[in-house]
Order: structure tokens, then sequence, then C-alpha cells
């Protein structure tokens, strides 16, 4: 039977054709278009990859070999100093004690000396004649590697001098080199070492060895070399070996995915491949790129030596590979990365597998569909669909679909509804979650940047915007690193590859010059489920003012740390200046009785309270000095100190000063507040050689200039204002300008302790001194004194004793300095004094049981053993409160507590004094005491 096709049919048939058609042709184009626009972009990015993996290790990889020669340029340099400065005649002596010859004829280092963990070890051949050029260069070099090995092998293997007389000192924790030595051991003779003879080297050039395995220390290694002349004569080499075990593992290991990497020396040495690793280690690392024949490496030696600058990316369509290839410093290996071209086919065929079947699957639904809809006319429910779909995608809202027939298109017009008004929902709710995120977003202070991989800006917070005055639509889409100073961006890039490389969170620090800020940089990798980095989220925090506040911190303890060692010395020194003052004092008069000459003795009296006001000043600056304070007015003190000031300043400088208004009245030793005027004047005197102004004032502080290390104080501070015209104070002098001994001056021109001391003696009146200065534009130094609240001074009446020479009364004396001790007793005796004397606290209190009746004064060290002076005074007067109680004292940390410094008969003596001031102090306290006696009968 025939059959025939209808129109209708036909139409069918000639339409599903074309759609099919239509649609096959369409998606190989796409697929096409979309394959080589893939593979360009991944190989510009594998591009970018390696020239970002190179630079880095080129960076990395190259650290320890330029330190190593650095490490032994400056050996080679102290090795010769030391040479030159070494006396041949102590080189005689020393050396039979420090090497011997041992029994098979070698001299190595003596057995209690041989520790080769800790100290270098040795052996000269059994025919070297031991001359005296051999003597000074094994001590000398002995001592050089005891003092500088320790530092130099980590992370490095060993270092050591080879004599020409076939002998080697080495420091080697690893390997006992001296013990392990023969009569056959020859260090030149080792083949890496060829350079190192004379007739190998005639320019004696130093040189890196080619790569070997060392049998001893069971390690690969390089060495770089340096030869040595001494008197114009060719007496060795200097060598530093650098195991490279770290670099090889670290090179075959960090490597791009599906790429490896290889070493290649510039004489076309074979030094690390992965294929080639088992010839490598049979060859000792003396495998040539000739002897393996393979085309690959030839041509990567090729480009390597025909490159003309590091690093380089180059494509090789002949073996059909990408190369990267830089070159590390020091030997100058060849560090090249080869990356197949054909794992970014994988790789692209690998990312369009899935885009591409599901896009062929839904051409397919589509063209049944199409075919479908085609065959049943549906043109009409199509078009009502159309215009839903326009509708919903402009923002419209739902609306009914007019197809009201049960069938696919009528559940689809449903369904359809019902899912526009889901999506208005979902919009809405995703509107609102995304306008909180924003708005928390922009809120928040630190400095928040969304980028891509490539560092490209996606979103950026408002913080942000503003801290670089930005605005959002301009800077969305460029690259970060248009907002980095050239030192900011080698930084930031080295965090952001190895981001690449651990997909791990990177924090660090960076200044920024745009900002002037110190920042804190934390850089967040956005990962895929597979793993793949989608983008950054870089968070940046200024952290300037915790810098400055940690700076403050640190200066504070470090002066408070100079401060208890500066006390600390002149108080054990104040001691032997007290014996040496005491007896030079008792050999004075001696001298005067006899009508002799006195001119030493007052030599030795003058040096002595030189050191004596020198240790005052160590005191002050360690605010241990004895410290009497009273009500006095600021002005007061200053102005007093002018007629001294304008005595010490030259003519060409200019004096004024401005008192206060105000009567300023702090609490103060006004001698020592004059040293701080003093000092601070003569510091800006020797500012002005030239002449200039200097400028004194004194003035109620205002709030904002207190600084903030003082704590409030409700009266306010006094503010005493030092200002010069001279040549300023360059930064790096400003920040130990406080410190002790410290000074620009030549060594005649002052001691260094003018600013340590007025430092010392504003911490000491709870005050504080600030300094500012622009170099070339003078320097002001501010001092702030807490005031009294009361703002009286009251009057005090000084009672001077009759005669401070003599005296019949008993005195306990307790000091456990045995010379110290037997110095009271001379003077007091010999002032007519009877003296009982006790060895510390305990025995003052034995001493004190057996005489109560008789002792009428206590003359007491203030820090004893056993028993401390102020305990033995509180004990002695819980039974005699009226005897009264002289203190001897180094400096203010041996002070009395407040409520016994108050009270009434009690005075202190400091170290050193002289004779008539004891005196003086014994009697005025007698005095007082028979004055209260008389008063109670």
């Amino acid at each position: 039977m025939n059959t025939s096709t209808t129109p209708e049919s036909s139409v069918s048939n000639s339409l599903n054709r074309l759609i099919v058609g239509i649609g096959g042709a369409a998606m190989l184009l796409f697929l096409i278009v979309v394959y080589n626009s893939t593979v360009s972009t991944m190989v510009s990015e594998t591009t970018n990859n390696l020239t970002l993996s190179l630079s880095s290790h080129s960076r990395g990889e190259s650290r320890q070999f330029l330190l190593a020669e650095d490490n032994i340029q400056r050996l080679r340099k102290e090795l010769l100093n030391r040479l030159e400065a070494y006396d041949p005649l102590i080189a005689e002596q020393q050396f039979q004690a420090h090497f011997f010859q041992s029994d098979d004829g070698l001299w190595r280092v003596r057995p209690e000396l041989d520790d080769h963990t800790k100290l270098p070890s040795l052996y000269l051949q059994h025919d070297v004649e031991i001359t005296p050029s051999v003597r000074v260069r094994a001590l000398v070099s002995y001592g050089l590697l005891k003092d500088r090995g320790p530092a130099l092998v980590p992370p490095y293997y060993s270092v050591y001098m080879d004599f020409v007389e076939k002998g080697l000192m080495v420091y080697s924790p690893h390997v006992n080199w001296g013990a392990g030595a023969t009569r056959q051991t020859d260090n030149f003779n080792y083949p890496t070492m060829v350079g190192s003879m004379p007739e190998n080297n005639p320019n004696r050039e130093s040189f890196w060895t080619p790569v070997y395995f060392d049998e001893e220390a069971k390690t690969w290694m390089v060495s770089v070399i340096e030869p040595l002349d001494w008197r114009g004569e060719w007496v060795g080499t200097i060598g530093h070996d650098v195991a490279i075990d770290e670099l090889l593992e670290s090179t075959l290991k960090n490597r791009l995915p599906g790429s490896y990497n290889i070493l290649v020396s510039q004489d076309g040495q074979l030094i690390l491949h992965p294929d080639f690793q088992q010839q490598i280690q049979d060859s000792k690392g003396d495998l040539s790129l000739v002897a393996l024949g393979d085309q690959t490496l030839t041509r990567i030696n090729e480009f390597a030596r025909n490159a003309a600058e590091f690093p380089v990316v180059i494509e090789d369509s002949v073996n059909e590979n990408i190369y990267g290839i830089t070159k590390l410093a020091g030997p100058e290996w060849f560090f090249v990365t080869v990356y197949p071209r054909r794992v970014i086919e994988q790789r692209v065929q690998a990312t369009l597998f899935l885009p591409s079947v599901i896009a062929i699957m839904v051409l397919l639904v589509a063209l049944f569909l199409l075919r479908h809809m085609a065959q049943r006319l549906i043109l009409q429910p199509l078009g009502f669909l159309d215009s839903a779909v326009e509708a919903l995608g402009k923002g419209g809202g739902t609306s009914r679909i007019p197809i009201e027939v049960d069938n696919e298109f009528g559940r689809l017009a449903r369904s359809f509804e019902n899912l526009s008004t889901k999506l208005e929902d979902r919009e809405k709710s995703l509107l609102d979650a995304q306008n909180d995120w924003q708005r928390t977003f922009n809120t928040v202070p630190e400095l928040i940047v969304i980028l891509d991989p490539d560092l490209f800006v996606k979103q950026a917070n408002e913080s942000f915007l503003n801290a670089y005055g930005l605005y959002a639509n301009g800077f969305l889409g460029q690259c970060r690193r248009s907002l980095l100073s050239d030192s900011e961006r080698t930084i930031y890039e080295d965090f952001y590859f190895h981001l690449l490389q651990s997909h791990e969170v990177q924090m660090f620090q960076i200044y920024s010059v745009e900002l002037s800020a110190s920042l804190d940089v934390t850089l967040v990798p956005l990962l895929s489920d597979d793993k793949e980095i989608q983008g950054i989220v870089e968070v940046t925090r200024d952290v300037t003012e915790n810098r400055k506040l940690e700076d403050q911190l640190r200066q504070s303890q470090k002066m408070d740390a100079i401060g208890h060692l500066a006390g600390g010395i002149a108080h054990d020194f104040n001691n032997l200046l007290q014996i040496i003052i005491g007896y030079t004092e008792t050999i004075e008069q001696a001298r005067k009785d006899a009508g002799e000459d006195l001119i030493a003795v007052n030599q030795v009296l003058g040096a002595a309270t030189k050191a004596a006001a020198l240790t005052q000043q160590l005191l002050a600056f360690g605010r241990r000095q004895i410290m009497q304070a009273k009500s006095e007015n600021v002005s007061a003190i200053v102005g007093s100190t002018l007629a001294m000031i304008e005595r010490l300043i030259e003519e060409n400088v200019q004096v004024r000063f401005e008192k206060s208004t105000e009567a300023l009245i702090v609490s103060a030793d006004a001698n020592q507040l004059e040293q701080v005027i003093l000092n601070l004047c003569v510091n800006s005197r020797d500012a002005m050689p030239d002449g200039g102004e200097l400028n004194i004032s004194v003035s109620r502080a205002l709030p904002e200039n207190i600084p903030d290390t003082l704590p409030e104080n409700p009266a306010g501070y006094a503010h005493i204002c030092v200002r010069d015209t001279g040549h300023g104070i360059e930064p790096h002098v400003e920040e130990n300008i406080f410190e002790p001994f410290f000074s620009t001056k030549d060594k005649d021109k002052g001691t260094g302790l003018g600013l340590a001391t007025a430092y010392g003696i504003v911490q000491q009146h709870a005050g504080a001194i600030k300094v500012t200065s622009t170099p070339g534009e003078g320097a002001q130094f501010c001092v702030f004194l807490p005031l009294l609240e009361s703002g009286l001074i009251p009057q005090q009446e000084e009672v001077e004793p009759q005669d401070i020479h003599h005296g019949r009364e008993c005195v306990l004396v307790a000091e456990d300095d045995e010379i110290i001790r037997d110095m009271f007793i001379m003077m007091l005796t010999g002032a007519g004094y009877e003296v009982l004397s006790a060895v510390d606290g305990a025995d003052a209190m034995n001493v004190y049981a057996a005489h109560r009746d008789k002792i009428e004064l206590l003359v007491l060290d203030v820090m004893m053993p056993e028993l401390s002076g102020h305990r033995v005074m509180k004990k002695i007067r819980a039974e005699n409160p009226q005897i009264p109680c002289l203190f001897a004292s180094g400096y203010s940390e041996d002070q009395l507590d407040e409520d016994l410094r108050t009270q009434d008969l009690t005075s202190f003596i400091t170290k050193p004094f002289r004779r008539q001031t004891l005196l003086k102090e014994v009697r005025l306290l007698l005095d007082h005491q028979t004055s209260g006696k008389s008063d109670q009968n």
C-alpha cells in the first residue's frame, strides 16, 4: 500500500530538520569559541603564575647563597685583621697549648679541647713544617672559628680554612674532620676543590663548587670558596659549606599543579630532575646534560643560556611545553619550571565537559518542546506565556495567564503564576538581606575590599573608599596594586603568592605611604567546593596608635632598667668613696698637725669629691638620690638660676625668661630642680655654637599638652619650657637622648650625664620631661611637675649647733661594712664621743640591751643583715621614744617608711659624706635631745 506525506507532515519534518540543523551548528560554534577562549585565558594565567612563582623562588632560594657569600667575605676580612695583629712570639707559646702531634704524625686539637660540636677541629699532615706562619694562622683560625663558627653555621653546614700546607681548620658540629683525617687526607685533592689550587686559579677569584654528595656528612652540598693571600703569599682558602637538601626537597614539592621543577648549573650539570634522580644519585651530582641526550633538557639549556633577562617564560612549540626560567644568585644555577601544554588542554576539557553536556541536553529538550508545540499549533498559549515572562522580567506584578484548558500549557500557566509569586517573595527577602549586609559592610570601621583571584576589585566598603578618597563607581574593576607603593607592593605580592599556593589565610603588617599609617592586613581566600580560589577578602586595620603606645612602653621600660642599673652602681661606688674620703680626711688632719705638705691629700679629696658628684648624677637619673622636698615656687627656683645661666652662656646667645603670672607651688628639692634647669640650658648653649636665642618660660600646663604617661592631678601641672634656636636633634639621637653617658659631643666635652640627670630628677619628682625638635630649627624641652593643692610655702627654721666638733655623749654605731664602721668610730672618738659598735641589726639590739642607760644617740646604716636600720630604730623607740637616730643612706630606696621619716629626732646623712657633715648632724640631734629633756624637767 502506498503512503503519502501530508503537507502538515512535510512542514513538520522540514521544521524539525531546520531546528535540528540550526541548533547543532550553533552548539558547535559555541563550543569552538568557548574552547579557544578558555585555552587562551589559561595560557595567560599560567604565564602570570609562572612569573610570580619564579620571582618568589629567585628571592627565597637565593637568600641562603647570598648570605653565605657575605659571611665568607666578612670572615676573610676579620681573619686578615687578626693575622696582622697577632704576635708571632705569643703564637710560639700558645701553639703547643692548643695543638699536639698524634701518634700517626698528624697535628690535631688537644684532647681536652677536642669538642667539634662547640669548638673548631684541625688536622695538619705529618710532613708539614710548623713555621711561624703556620702557627699564627692555626691559632688565629682556631680563635676566629671558635668566636664566629656557632653563629655562621646555622642554617649552613660548616665553615673552614684550608692551609696550603695540606691542613684544614673547620667548625662543623656534625663531623669531627680532625679526628677522621689520615696520612692521605688532603682537602685540596677533592674534585670539587680544584679551583682552590693556585695553579688552577691564578687570578685568586672566589667561586662556587659544583654540587656534590658529601660521604662524611651524608648530605648534598655546594661550597663557596674564597682564596686567601697574606703578606703577598698564597696561604690557602676560606670555605663555607651549604647543605642543599632542603632546597632540593622544596624545589621538588613546591610546584604549580601539573608542572615539575629542575635545577641546571651554567656548565650544563643537571642538579635536580624528578625523572633523573637515580642517575643524579649514582653520579654523586656529576651528571651532564650532554651525557643524557634528552631533547627537552637540551632545549631548556639553550633557552636559559640565551635569555637576556630573568625571570623569563618561553613557549616551546617543538616539545609543546611552557618553560619558566630564572637564575639563583650565588652559584647562578638555572631554576626551571616545565609546564606541559597538554596539562592546560586537559584542564580546559575538564572545565568545559560538564557545561557542554548540560548545553547539549538543554538544546535537545528545547528542540523537542519546540517540535511538540509546532505540531499542536499552540502559538496563542505561548504568546500568553511570553507576555507573562516579559512582564515578570520587567519587574511587573503577578497576573493571571488566560489559559484555561486543563492540559500541559494550562498547568504550566498555573505553575508559572505560583513561581512568579514565590519569586517576588524571594526577591523581596533577598533584597532585604542584601540591604542588611550592605549596611553592615559599610558600617564596619575596618577597611574591607573584595577582590577576584587576580586582585581586581569587586567591592569595597565605605571605610576603605573614604580612607583612600575614592568613589565606588570609579574604583570597582581596578587592580588593587594601583594603590600600593613599590615597597608595599613587594610585601603584598609575597603574601598574595603564599595565599595562592597554600589556600590559607595570610596576615602581615605594612606601612602605607598613601595613608601614612601602620596597618595590619589579613587576606582571606574565598574557596569553591573543589577548593579553588574564587576570590579574596582583604581586611585592613589601622594600628598606628597601638604602635606608638608600644614604642612608648618599650622606651619607659628601657629607661627604668637603665635607672636601676645606674642606681645600683652608684650605691656600691658611694661606699667605696665613703672609705676614700673618710680616711683621706684622717690623713689630711694628721699631716696638718705635723705641718706636712697637703698637696697630694687635697688632690685625692678633690678627685673623690668629683667622683661623688658623678655618682649623685647617676643616682639622680636612677631616681635614687635622697630628695629634701619642700613647698617651692617654680618661678622663684627658675629665676634664682638666671645669674648662673648668664655666666655659663656666651654673649652671642640672648637669654629671655618669662615667669608665670601666678604662684605655681610644687613639692620639690630646689637644688635638684636648679640642676635640671642648668643642665637643659647648657645643652641648649652647646646646640648654638654660632649664637641664637634661649627662651625659658614658666606657666600652668594646658590639659591637652600634659603627657599621657602622667596621672590626673586635680591641682594641675607646672610647665617649664626651655627652647633654643640651635641645630636641632636628629631622630636617631632623640631616641637615646636621656640615656646616661650617651653624648654626641667629643670625649673631652662632657660626661653624657646632663640630660640623664635631668630626666632622673624630674621622674623622682613624679613629673615628666618631653623633647620636641626639628633638625635645623632648634629644640624644645618641656618639664611637667605636679602642683600642690594648698599653694602655700610653709616657713622653716634651721637650728645650727653651737659646737659641731666635740661631744662626750655615748653613741651606738651599727654598720655591716667593717671598714666604714671603723671609720665611723675613728671620726666620732676623735671628736670626744664614746662609741659602741655593732656589726649588724641583731648585734645592735644586743649592744643596746647591755648599755641602754648610757646610749644617747643611734647611728645606723639603713640596709643591714638580720635587721634593717629602720627596724632597729622601731624596736628601740618602742622602749625609748626620745632617743635620736641618724641614718647613713646610699640612695633613696634605702630610706625609711613615710611614717618614720616624718618623726622628730630623726635625720639622714648621705654617703659619701665629710667628717664635719657627720659631726654637725650628730651635734644637731644631741642638742635637740638635750633641749627636749630640759623642757620636760
